[in-house]
């Protein structure tokens, strides 16, 4: 890898908060910062993600579908 070189993940998600935990726990070490974008859920999609307790997880929000 090169030197300083950081890994990011984004998640986008539309509804997916029964399975989101699952995805942010299944992130392995090496990886640096996940970004969940949260696409307009409906459900506590974003909240699930900003409770999980990792510092790597930031959450963005769309208050409306943007795809």
């Amino acid at each position: 890898m090169l030197s300083g070189a950081q890994v990011f993940v984004v998640v986008p998600a539309l509804d997916e908060s029964k399975r989101l935990g699952a995805v942010l726990e299944g992130m392995p070490a090496s990886v640096d910062h996940v970004i969940v974008v949260d696409d307009g859920s409906r459900d506590d999609t974003a909240d699930v993600a900003r409770r999980f307790g990792d510092p790597r997880v930031q959450v963005l929000s769309h208050t409306s579908r943007r795809g």
